[in-house]
């Protein structure tokens, strides 16, 4: 058999050298030489007659063969581990590193303090949390970089599942003193909002002209934008100090509420439901978590409900 010419700790230091992407974290991890890693990542591929990793500007990027055999190991030493804790009567305590990606408002707004709860509980489970958009995020999850993502709609690979957990109601928003100042009524015609001061996230995002189709149904709006930014907390000031008008989630209206900010929210067609931003959890498929990273998973759907 193939597996009788491998030693065990090869495949142990290939899989802590995938996680941290580093022979020398590993070797910190392992608490061996760093040389010793390298050998052992060098017998490996020896073996196996494959390039497991490539260093690309100082970087190991695992190759596509190094992803399957992480995949593999990862699911046995669990397996492995689980069967050996039963045998021996050992309690199962949640313990380890879990690797989270998230988006950074949705993420420090909703899910941080969720994690904060999980985690006084667990104190065993330790967190690395990397914060970027569903593009970013799609590409280390399948580099094997995170074990689960929580992401707004974006069109991921075959080889990503999602489970929707979460909506979150987008809503146009301002401050009262934003028509005492613009000298306005408030209106709900095309030409009362073409009237307005826009804030938005990126260039390229439709949000506005999503909302207002959505709401009122108009098409070829004219906005005036004064403000383009890739923060919601900045974009929030913006609004709350009367500079313009913006689309908020709920979560972060809650916030503003909560801080003593007067928040007018437009209302649209009385007979169209609010405007949602589906939240999915995204995970590589036959991917094997950790059991912490599954209870953990666990939790934070049931407290989204």
């Amino acid at each position: 058999m193939l597996l009788d010419q491998i030693n065990i700790n090869n495949l142990r230091v290939f899989e802590k050298v995938f996680k941290t992407r580093s022979m020398t974290k590993a070797a910190d991890e392992l608490c061996i030489g760093q040389s010793g890693v390298s050998q052992h990542i060098k017998h490996l591929e020896d073996i196996l007659e494959i390039k497991l990793f490539d260093r690309i500007k100082n970087k190991l990027i695992p190759t596509p063969n190094a992803i399957i055999l992480y995949q593999s190991c990862s699911k046995s030493f669990y397996e492995i581990e689980t069967s050996l804790r039963k045998l021996k009567k050992i309690e199962t305590t949640l313990a380890g590193k879990i690797t989270i990606g998230l988006p950074i408002e949705f993420g420090n707004n909703v899910i941080i303090p969720l994690l904060s709860e999980f985690g006084k509980i667990h104190q065993r489970v330790h967190y690395k949390i990397r914060y970027g958009y569903a593009s970013d995020i799609n590409d280390a999850l399948l580099e094997g970089a995170m074990d689960f993502a929580f992401v707004d709609d974006f069109p991921f690979g075959s080889n990503i599942s999602t489970e929707k957990v979460y909506e979150e109601t987008l809503s146009l928003c301002s401050s009262n003193d934003y028509f005492i100042n613009k000298k306005l009524s408030i209106g709900n015609d095309k030409d009362f909002f073409e009237a307005l001061d826009y804030i938005k996230f990126q260039d390229n995002e439709n949000l506005l002209p999503t909302w207002f189709k959505h709401h009122f149904k108009f098409t070829g709006m004219k906005y005036n934008i004064r403000a383009t930014l890739m923060d919601i907390e900045g974009a929030s000031k913006l609004i709350t100090s009367g500079f313009g008008v913006g689309i908020l989630p709920e979560h972060m209206v809650e916030r503003l509420k909560n801080r003593g900010h007067s928040v007018h929210i437009f209302k649209g067609d009385q007979t169209v439901k609010e405007l949602h931003n589906p939240i999915s959890i995204a995970f590589v498929e036959n991917k094997t978590l950790s059991h912490a990273a599954l209870e953990l998973i666990k939790f934070l759907k049931n407290k989204l409900k």
